[in-house]
């Protein structure tokens, strides 16, 4: 409608990681269809674009074939409270897979390595799922959670509300997200500032800073990584596993001045940006 009536306000567009190549695999026919049609009768021609990262522009010049002059890198900025302690390991170790319940997100790579695991752990799924796609594999999980041995205590704990998110994980050991894709995974910082070492997908914004302090990246396509993973956590000393949450609450807290600061100067320069069209 814009693009026809030919409106002079420019229009900035923020995808959210809809564009990432394994969030465009789990489409249905009709979205891609939709694309591509846009694209051919340039329905986004002069619109503009917010990516979280390079990595996300890279994604909707592909998508859109948008020119890059229209897509601006201006990140969120995150507000989450660093300034706690951790509470101990527990004796029975909890883990928590925390996303919506999608292939993408890849719950059923956490249950199958799960099966490998030989010490007792509590293991809490929390996520929502609404489409046909999304309660299909919601039931193939279910199935592969159902042959889960004895000392798996596992439970689907429903969706949360956003409010609810911070204290919940406050009362785990372990996050745990193979993910095959994050545009930018605000729950990962979620975790680790809530003292949570994390077991995510490789190929995210946190690899960097998750590897050498707070947890580990895997590939999500090989199950045993994510078994051994597991295993390396759940074999340290209860000293060790303590360490981990505070260097995850360390990390996170560095990381989020630090992007704080450059998110601030993104998105003043993008909206200066935007006002400078109308000129």
């Amino acid at each position: 409608l814009y693009r026809y009536l030919n409106l002079k306000t420019p229009i900035l567009l923020a995808p959210r990681g809809q564009f990432h190549p394994s969030a465009l695999n789990s489409k249905k026919i009709k979205e891609l269809l939709f694309l591509k049609i846009s694209r051919f009768l340039g329905l986004y021609k002069n619109i503009h674009w917010q990516a979280s990262s390079a990595l996300e522009k890279d994604q909707i010049i592909k998508a859109t074939h948008a020119p890059s002059s229209h897509i601006h890198i201006a990140p969120d900025l995150i507000r989450l409270n660093t300034d706690l302690k951790p509470h101990p390991p527990k004796k029975i170790l909890k883990i928590i897979f925390l996303s919506r319940i999608s292939p993408m997100k890849n719950l059923i790579g956490s249950i199958k390595a799960l099966k490998e695991i030989h010490t007792p752990v509590v293991f809490d799924i929390y996520g929502p799922y609404s489409s046909p796609l999304e309660k299909k594999y919601f039931n193939e999980c279910l199935q592969e959670l159902q042959k889960l041995p004895d000392h798996i205590h596992w439970n689907y704990k429903g969706a949360l509300n956003h409010q609810e998110v911070l204290q919940t994980l406050k009362g785990y050991d372990l996050f745990l997200l193979p993910t095959f894709g994050e545009n930018f995974g605000h729950v990962i910082i979620e975790a680790l500032s809530q003292g949570l070492p994390v077991i995510i997908g490789q190929n995210t914004v946190w690899e960097t800073i998750v590897r050498p302090h707070c947890g580990w990246t895997v590939n999500p396509n090989q199950t045993s990584e994510i078994t051994k993973s597991l295993q390396r956590f759940i074999s340290l000393p209860s000293e060790e596993q303590y360490e981990l949450k505070l260097k995850a609450i360390s990390a996170a807290k560095t990381y989020i001045q630090q992007h704080n600061l450059t998110a601030k100067k993104q998105n003043q320069f993008l909206f200066q940006e935007l006002l400078n069209t109308l000129k």
